[in-house]
C-alpha cells in the first residue's frame, strides 16, 4: 500500500464523464481534444484556441481540491 498527496477534479465535466480527473495535464489534455473535436474553433488560430483552452480551464480551478491517495495493491 502507498500514500501520497494529490488532486482531484471534484464536480462534472463534460470532458470525460466516466473519467475521475487526478492530473492536470491529463485534464487539459482531454479538454484540449474535446474542444478540438467539437469542429467549433476550426477558424481559430493557434493562439486564439489556447486562449479558449486556459478560459475553460479557468472554469475548473476552484474544483481541484488537495487529497490524500491510497493505492492498494490487491
Amino acid at each position: 500500500m502507498s500514500f501520497s498527496i494529490g488532486e482531484i477534479l471534484d464536480c462534472e465535466q463534460d470532458v470525460d464523464d466516466e473519467k475521475v480527473y487526478t492530473d492536470r495535464y491529463d485534464f487539459e489534455e482531454d479538454l484540449e481534444n474535446v474542444l478540438a473535436d467539437s469542429g467549433d474553433y476550426d477558424e481559430a488560430t493557434d493562439e486564439e484556441f489556447d486562449a479558449i483552452v486556459k478560459a475553460e480551464l479557468a472554469k475548473y480551478e476552484p474544483y481541484w481540491k488537495k487529497v490524500i491517495k491510497i493505492m492498494a495493491d490487491v
